[in-house]
């Protein structure tokens, strides 16, 4: 993340391997019907995701297939 650019015309921005893959994750949303899809690396740091339906699936800029997740929403804690 930071300024990229010229001096004349300069954005702030992310770029890289993981912004490149969150955006290919996206656009899987409207090819699965899902309202929300995370990779396995997201669900397993992210403690407490109620999941739903799961399919691996191979994206653009990325050698190996990845495992993807239906979101959900928060498990519920039992109190």
């Amino acid at each position: 993340m930071g300024n990229i650019g010229s001096p004349r015309r300069l954005e702030f921005t992310a770029i890289g391997n993981t912004v490149n893959t969150a955006s290919r994750l996206e656009g899987l949303t409207k090819k699965l019907g899902w309202t929300i899809v995370a990779s396995r690396s997201t669900i397993e740091a992210a403690s407490g995701v109620a999941t739903g339906q799961q399919d691996t699936r191979a994206v653009k800029g990325r050698q190996e297939p990845i495992e993807v997740f239906e979101v959900l929403g928060l498990k519920e804690e039992n109190t």
